[in-house]
């Protein structure tokens, strides 16, 4: 059996299997996924909900290296599709100029701290170097530590000009996924092939993903060169 087969056989294997988990949780959790459990809940914070929510997506930039996914499709589900994109949006951009800040003002020693050594040693001291349109395309995919890479381009010497393109574009893809919430909201069939897409492309994106960096990974050392 070529390589090819059996990278097909075990990318089917691991979908399938992802899809019979996710059916499963699905049925224990359905009767929860209601916007009147919801709202009840949010019902205590009253106006200051949109807040909390920009907060928390904020937070989760802060606390790398978690993913951005759950907390946009959340506010999708709660605000619906726009509003819950311009929620996550918000959350999103203000937590990536935070951890800029943060690298910016406390420097590699807290930083050294955030971001683990594996991460650290494979960025730190070309990912500075790299062009605004690669910064750009490491913010918008899911393959990369781009909340960890915003701490250590802030502890160099990178301008937050450089930045400010690649995050506002960039960041768009991780809030995209509140529309998501909003289709599971309405129980809409065309936002769960949506989903299933995503998934696919996710778990395909994580399967190449050495492949992908190491790609990547010439494009920025190109730029280190020049």
């Amino acid at each position: 059996m070529n390589n090819n087969k059996r990278n097909i056989i075990e990318i089917t294997v691991i979908v399938v299997i992802y899809l019979i988990l996710t059916l499963i949780i699905w049925k224990i959790i359905q009767g929860y996924l209601t916007t009147d459990f919801f709202s009840s809940i949010l019902s205590k914070t009253g106006i200051l909900a949109p807040v909390i929510m920009i907060l928390i997506q904020a937070l989760q930039v802060l606390i790398a290296p978690i993913p951005v996914q759950p907390v946009s499709i959340a506010s999708g589900y709660i605000f619906g599709a726009f509003w819950g994109f311009i929620i996550a949006y918000t959350g999103l951009i203000i937590g990536s100029f935070i951890a800029f800040y943060i690298g910016k003002i406390f420097g590699r020693p807290l930083v050294k701290k955030i971001v683990s050594k594996k991460i650290m040693n494979k960025y730190d001291g070309y990912i500075q170097n790299v062009s605004v349109f690669i910064l750009t395309l490491i913010m918008w995919l899911p393959l990369f530590p781009d909340d960890e890479i915003l701490y250590i381009l802030g502890m160099s010497k990178t301008k937050v000009k450089k930045i400010t393109i690649p995050v506002f574009i960039g960041k768009t893809g991780g809030a995209c996924t509140a529309i998501i919430g909003a289709g599971l909201e309405k129980y809409s069939p065309f936002s769960f092939h949506i989903i299933f897409l995503v998934l696919l492309m996710t778990i395909m994106g994580f399967y190449y993903k050495n492949k992908l960096e190491m790609w990547f990974e010439k494009l920025m050392k190109k730029c280190k060169k020049k």
